[in-house]
C-alpha cells in the first residue's frame, strides 16, 4: 500500500531540514534534489543546483557550479547498481575544499533499472575507515585532492603535478606569480609552456591586462612587426584607468625567430619600461632550448636574451614525470567526460604498464590526443588496452623494435687493400706461386708484384717445381 500524502510530505520535511547533506541525481545525470544540509555545506542554494547536469570530472575552479556538481556526480559503477562510498573534496562557494565521504545508493525503478541515485554526505572523521576503493576510483579522488592543493597555491587555472621533476618548476612558478619580471620557459614541444605562461599571467599583478600569445613559427616577419609594434605603442601611449585594457603579458613562442630589427625594438621598449613608473609590460618567452644557444648561433640578440632570462623555468618532458602520468591521463579523461554525454571512470590496470613504457615524444599534447581518441572508442566505463588508438600502438611497436643491423661500411682504403690482397693471393695460388706467371695473370710486371706483396704483407713462397715427364 503506498504511503499517504501526509506521511510522504512529513518525510520530505525531515530530509529537507536535516543538517545531513542529502541529494538525488536522476538517470539523465541532472540534480533533482538538494536539501538544506547541502545548501549549508556548499553555500549554493537548491535553486542554483537543481536542474544542473553532473559530469564525472574534477575541476580547478572553486567558485562555479561545476565544482559542486562534479564532486557529487556518481561514478558509472553506481549507475550499474553498485552501492559505493567514496572520499570527495567539496568546495564551498566561498572557502577551502572540504574532505567528505559520499555514500551513493542506486534507486531502482521499473525493470529493476537504476532510475536515480541518492547521495548522503558525511564527514570523513565521523566514520570508521571506509572499505577499500578500487584503484580506478581512487585515482579520481587523488586527482581531486592534488587539484585542491595546487588551487590554494596557484589559483584556479588547471595544474596537475606531484612528481619530483616538477617540484622545482612549482617553486619557480610561485616566484613568477609574485613578481612582474620577464621570464623564459624552456621545454620540448608539448610540455605545456603556453599553459604555464597563462597561469603566471592570470595569477599575477598584470592579470587585468591582455594575455597575448604569439607563435613566432606561424607568423610572417611582417605580421610579427605589425603585432609586436602595435602592442608596444599601445602600452607606451597609455590610457586613462578603466577606459580599456592594456597589454599585460606578451607570450613569444620561439622568440629567436623574431627579426633582428624587431628584437632591437623590443629590447629598447623593455629597457624603457623598466626605467619608468608605468605598469610593466611583461614578456614571457619560450624556446625548445636555452636562449643562450640561440645567442651563440647568432639568431638572438644578447641584450634581449639577458632581459628575458632573469628567471628561466625548464619544463621536463613527460617521460621524466612518471608520478604525474596517471593523474594527467585521468585529468584528460575527465576533460573528455565534461564535453561528452558518455562518462568513463578511468583506465584498466593493464593500460598503465604500456603508458609507462612509451617515450611520449609529443609529451602532454600527445597524451591528450591519445586519451581523447581512446575515450571516444571505449565501449565500457573504463579505457581498456584494445581502446588505445592504432597510431599509438604502432608508435609503441616501432619504439620497441630494435633498428635493423646494418653492416658498418668499411673505409675506402681498407676495402681496396682487402680487394688487392685477395687478387694477388688468388693469382699466386693459380700459378703455383710462380711470380712471373702470377704477374702476367694480374696484368702487372714482376717488380711491381714483388713490391705490392711486400707492402701488403703477402707471404712469399718459392714456386712449386713441376717434375719433367719421363
Amino acid at each position: 500500500m503506498p504511503p499517504s500524502p501526509r506521511k510522504r510530505s512529513q518525510f520530505e520535511r525531515w530530509v529537507g531540514q536535516t543538517s545531513i547533506p542529502v541529494f538525488v541525481i536522476s538517470a539523465d545525470q541532472s540534480v533533482v534534489y538538494f536539501n538544506a544540509g547541502c545548501e549549508r555545506l556548499t553555500g549554493w542554494s537548491a535553486a542554483d543546483i537543481v536542474g544542473q547536469t553532473c559530469q564525472y570530472a574534477t575541476t580547478a575552479a572553486s567558485s562555479n557550479l561545476e565544482a559542486v556538481t562534479g564532486a557529487i556526480c556518481p561514478p558509472p559503477e553506481v549507475w550499474r547498481g553498485q552501492e559505493l562510498q567514496l572520499p570527495a573534496y567539496l568546495t564551498p562557494k566561498h572557502g577551502a575544499a572540504l574532505p567528505r565521504l559520499i555514500h551513493f545508493f542506486p534507486l531502482r525503478g521499473p525493470q529493476d533499472k537504476v532510475a536515480a541515485v541518492l547521495g548522503v554526505v558525511t564527514p570523513l572523521k565521523a566514520l570508521p575507515p571506509a572499505p577499500p576503493v578500487s584503484p580506478v576510483l581512487q585515482l579520481h579522488a587523488e586527482l581531486a585532492a592534488i587539484r585542491g592543493q595546487l588551487r590554494s597555491r596557484f589559483g584556479e587555472e588547471t595544474l596537475v603535478a606531484r612528481s619530483p621533476a616538477m617540484g622545482k618548476v612549482l617553486t619557480q612558478l610561485e616566484l613568477a606569480i609574485r613578481t612582474t619580471i620577464h621570464i623564459c620557459l624552456v621545454g620540448l614541444p608539448g610540455t605545456g609552456k603556453e599553459h604555464l605562461a597563462r597561469i603566471i599571467h592570470y595569477g599575477g599583478a598584470l592579470k587585468s591586462g591582455w594575455f597575448v600569445p604569439l607563435e613566432c613559427e606561424q607568423l610572417s616577419a611582417d605580421e610579427m612587426h605589425r603585432v609586436v609594434s602595435q602592442l608596444i605603442e599601445v602600452h607606451l601611449a597609455g590610457v586613462a584607468p578603466g577606459v580599456r585594457p592594456q597589454p599585460g603579458t606578451i607570450y613569444l613562442s620561439e622568440v629567436e625567430l623574431l627579426p633582428r630589427d624587431l628584437q632591437e625594438k623590443l629590447a629598447t621598449a623593455l629597457r624603457n619600461t623598466q626605467s619608468t613608473d608605468k605598469p610593466g609590460l611583461r614578456v614571457i618567452a619560450s624556446g625548445k632550448r636555452p636562449l643562450s644557444i640561440a645567442v651563440a648561433a647568432g639568431t638572438l640578440r644578447a641584450d634581449l636574451e639577458s632581459l628575458l632570462t632573469t628567471l628561466t623555468i625548464e619544463l621536463p618532458p613527460l617521460g621524466e614525470r612518471a608520478d604525474d602520468l596517471p593523474l594527467l591521463a585521468q585529468h584528460f579523461l575527465e576533460e573528455h567526460n565534461r564535453r561528452h554525454p558518455k562518462q568513463l571512470t578511468g583506465f584498466a590496470t593493464d593500460v598503465w604498464p604500456v603508458f609507462a613504457r612509451y617515450n611520449w615524444p609529443g609529451n602532454l599534447d600527445e597524451l591528450r590526443r591519445v586519451i581523447q581518441e581512446a575515450s571516444s572508442i571505449a565501449t565500457d566505463i573504463t579505457v581498456k588496452l584494445a581502446d588505445l588508438p592504432f597510431r599509438f600502438r604502432t608508435a609503441l611497436q616501432a619504439q620497441d623494435t630494435p633498428p635493423p643491423n646494418v653492416p658498418r661500411p668499411l673505409p675506402l682504403d681498407e676495402m681496396l687493400t682487402r680487394v688487392e690482397t685477395n687478387a694477388i693471393q688468388l693469382a699466386l695460388e693459380r700459378s703455383r706461386y710462380n711470380k712471373t706467371k702470377a704477374a702476367e695473370l694480374l696484368g702487372i710486371n714482376r717488380a711491381r708484384l714483388y713490391r705490392r706483396m711486400e707492402q701488403l704483407g703477402v707471404e712469399d713462397r718459392e714456386a712449386d717445381v713441376v717434375p719433367e715427364p719421363k
